[in-house]
């Protein structure tokens, strides 16, 4: 048996069918006995057949410019293009139907010889693998005369995603491979053209750069008046980005229920009350790549009025000293009412000074008023009794 090149089968052993060279009554005598065997091939032979194998398919998104490295396969009686010739190809692809990593379309814009580009369609055929078939026409010479339609080429070209990066965990193309592959060519001319076909293999690296994420942001105009703001989204797509494709904002106020979220691109928001909210938005590119950016957003409360008096001397004179804060926000406070409670004091009952004085008209309890104003328009009052 050994010198047949056959040896009882290992656990990591390729199990395979008895050589035809045994005698029948010998195999059947083995095969009784639950004796499997296996072929001993050439470490060398084992170690190329790894080595050949190709990577597995990885899917991945698959836009932007790719060098592609071709070498002819294929060749029957087709012009300018022989066995082995290499050539050099730019592709163009963009994606379309993506949902993370995955993709149901590409939009290829190859190079072909001449500098012509042309147009094709290919659709996701399992992992990381996408096809897609169209025609050209090839000008031909016959009799003196060209023809630019002499004959039409059908071809098809599966694209495999050989390598990537990610960011994001959204996965980008780096690699891929591919196949041309034309059938039969037709022959549209007077003269006989004969069977005519051709294919290639592809190979090729992304060129262009690893698409960036984009860049959240927004500017915020608050209407202290009502505590609602206006929002509007200022975020950008870095050279060699994608474009912005959908916004998510929050605006930190649960209370506001519903109205809490929003998906327009300038939106609007009544905030429940006085407070500093964290206003949240969330941007993200047709690539599937996301970026948040937050900021603190204000809805300002009214001031607190509040002031306190000290009699001058035995005189019946009073000096009032504003002790107001501003309110949530620190809005400035910009206007002082002031009612003393004393009719009989006339004009001087009242004041719109910040620290007034006020003398009384007589002996007796006085209920002395202020009101103040912020730059918003909020305000506030209060009430303290005076005695003379």
């Amino acid at each position: 048996m050994a010198g047949e090149g056959y040896t009882l089968c290992g656990a990591s052993q390729t199990r395979v069918l008895v050589s035809a060279r045994m005698r029948p009554g010998r195999t059947a005598a083995i095969a009784a006995a639950g004796v499997v065997l296996c072929a001993i091939a050439p470490a060398e032979s084992l170690a190329h057949a790894r080595a050949s194998s190709p990577p597995a398919a990885l899917d991945a998104r698959v836009t932007g410019t790719f060098q592609m490295l071709a070498r002819v396969t294929v060749a029957k009686n087709v012009r300018g293009e022989h066995v082995g010739q290499s050539l050099k190809r730019r592709w163009l692809i963009s994606p379309r139907s993506c949902t993370g990593n995955v993709c149901q379309t590409l939009d290829l814009d190859r190079e072909r010889s001449a500098g012509i580009d042309e147009s094709l369609t290919l659709h996701r055929v399992a992992t990381g693998t996408y096809a897609g078939s169209g025609s050209f026409y090839v000008a031909l010479k016959c009799k003196h005369k060209t023809y630019p339609h002499g004959s039409r080429a059908p071809y098809r070209i599966t694209l495999t995603v050989s390598s990537a990066v990610s960011v994001q965990e959204i996965a980008f193309a780096r690699g891929i491979t591919a196949t041309y592959q034309n059938s039969k060519r037709s022959d549209r001319t007077p003269c006989v053209l004969g069977r005519s076909h051709d294919a290639a293999r592809y190979t090729g690296n992304a060129t262009s750069a690893i698409p960036p994420p984009p860049v959240a942001s927004f500017s915020t105009q608050v209407d202290g008046a009502t505590d609602s703001a206006a929002f509007t989204d200022t975020s950008t797509s870095p050279p060699g980005g994608a474009q912005i494709v959908s916004t998510q904002w929050s605006f930190g106020d649960p209370a506001s229920g519903a109205g809490d979220s929003s998906i327009a691109a300038a939106p609007s928001h009544q905030f429940s009350g006085p407070g500093v909210y964290t206003v949240t938005l969330t941007v993200t590119d047709a690539n599937g790549l996301s970026s948040t950016t937050t900021q603190p957003v204000t809805a300002p409360g009214p001031p607190t009025a509040a002031f306190a008096s000290a009699r001058n001397g035995s005189t019946s004179t009073f000096s009032f000293t504003d002790q107001s804060a501003p309110g949530i926000g620190a809005v400035p406070i910009t206007s002082w009412s002031w009612q003393f409670g004393d009719p009989a004091s006339g004009p001087a009952n009242q004041s719109t000074l910040q620290d007034p004085t006020h003398e009384f008209s007589q002996p007796g309890a006085y209920q002395v008023t202020l009101t103040i104003t912020d730059a918003d328009g909020l305000t506030s009052m209060t009430t303290r009794q005076v005695t003379l």
